[in-house]
């Protein structure tokens, strides 16, 4: 029943869904992002139960030595959950350890209340304060993990009167008086885990926005420049070989003379989606700058990249870009190509960028539309002379 009041809950119209992944990735930002916060009130919660030795002295003066040790007990009860989150104990494992904790602080705080003269009849306050601490407590859980330490919290004195720990326990008045207080805890929790769960998708969007071309989709050049030497690092220490592609849409600025900048946008966006459906998830493409693109091909040798930049000019030419109702327009593309079968460790990022400019210009001093590959100092052939 408590599954499927949860599922009720989060299939409505109040958060949105994530697929399993995405659900994941937001569990871990919600517990990254709360643990300082969770494990700050934790410990502050420590020295709480320990300064409330005051409160049982104020109670029970005569009886308040006697019950410092089952004080001292509990906070070592409640030590044990920050302490878990600074050490970085599995995600999974801090709801069952919580669980743990509360329900050990539970039966010791109804045992400590039998010790002192009128304990049982004035501990309920006790009892509220644990719900105040849920709230905080469970953001790095799920609802439904939330919700059952919420009830499991509210059951553990009913049970363990039941069990005779503490018969004399005023179970009515405790019931009428926690049972609101639980249900405003769960609320709490709920409305905590809606608001981190649009947190993470506005950090998800601000981040897509930082490594995305806003007119393509692709790969944009400031995350390229961070991405990329990424990738270059990998093939170097694994020797693989890796190619690099610079491709330039050509005759560009005539295109939006003629037709307008909101066709030649549509230009940029036809070229970058070809690209992207040519070349694998692997590959790293993006947008350099105006109608200039890169791409890094890992684990791919000169001759092969040669071969793929050749099928992309190729698909380009052939496919016209819709203009309109019966308007297409033909274009065409030049590529330079630099790559290495294995990379040396005097090669890095720029000086294939800088080989890869340098045969593009080649291509376009050669009339454009065509895929050059040439020869330097420092580059062996793309292909055999």
């Amino acid at each position: 029943m408590i599954r499927k009041l949860s599922e009720i809950l989060l299939n409505g119209s109040m958060f949105d869904r994530f697929d399993p992944e995405s659900e994941e990735d937001f569990l871990n930002f919600k517990y990254c992002d709360s643990r300082g916060v969770v494990t700050s009130v934790a410990i502050a919660s420590v020295f709480l139960i320990a300064g409330l030795w005051i409160w049982d002295w104020t109670l029970d003066p005569y009886h308040a030595q006697d019950v410092i040790p089952t004080r001292l007990l509990m906070c070592l009860f409640m030590s044990i959950y920050p302490a878990a989150i600074v050490t970085g104990i599995r995600r999974s494992f801090l709801p069952w350890l919580l669980g743990l904790v509360v329900v050990s602080i539970e039966t010791i705080f109804l045992y400590h209340l039998t010790l002192l003269s009128g304990g049982l009849l004035y501990g309920f306050a006790g009892f509220m304060y644990w719900y105040m601490l849920s709230a905080f407590a469970g953001l790095s859980f799920t609802f439904l993990e939330s919700l059952l330490l919420n009830l499991s919290m509210a059951i553990v004195p009913n049970l363990l009167v039941l069990f005779g720990v503490a018969p004399h326990f005023d179970i009515p008045l405790y019931n009428a008086l926690i049972w609101p207080t639980c249900c405003i805890s769960i609320f709490g929790n709920l409305s905590l885990d809606r608001l981190y769960r649009r947190l993470f998708l506005y950090r998800r969007h601000i981040e897509a926005q930082a490594r995305t071309d806003g007119l393509t989709g692709i790969t944009n050049r400031s995350h390229f420049v961070e991405a990329a030497p990424v990738v270059v690092e990998l093939c170097r220490r694994h020797d693989h070989p890796i190619s690099v592609l610079m491709i330039d849409i050509d005759h560009f600025k005539k295109i939006n003379d003629r037709y307008g900048h909101p066709e030649g946008d549509g230009v940029l966006r036809h070229v970058a989606e070809t690209m992207r459906n040519k070349l694998r998830i692997t590959d790293l493409l993006a947008r350099y700058g105006g109608e200039e693109f890169v791409v890094i091909l890992p684990e791919t040798p000169p001759r092969s990249a040669l071969i793929v930049a050749e099928s992309i000019r190729r698909i380009i030419e052939e496919t016209p870009v819709p203009m309109g109702p019966d308007r297409f327009i033909g274009i065409t593309i030049s590529a330079g190509v630099a790559g290495y079968d294995r990379l040396p460790d005097s090669i890095g990022l720029e000086d294939l960028l800088k080989q890869a400019d340098v045969n593009l210009y080649e291509a376009k001093k050669k009339g454009r539309n065509r895929v050059e590959c040439g020869v330097t100092a420092h580059l062996r052939p793309c292909y055999p002379a």
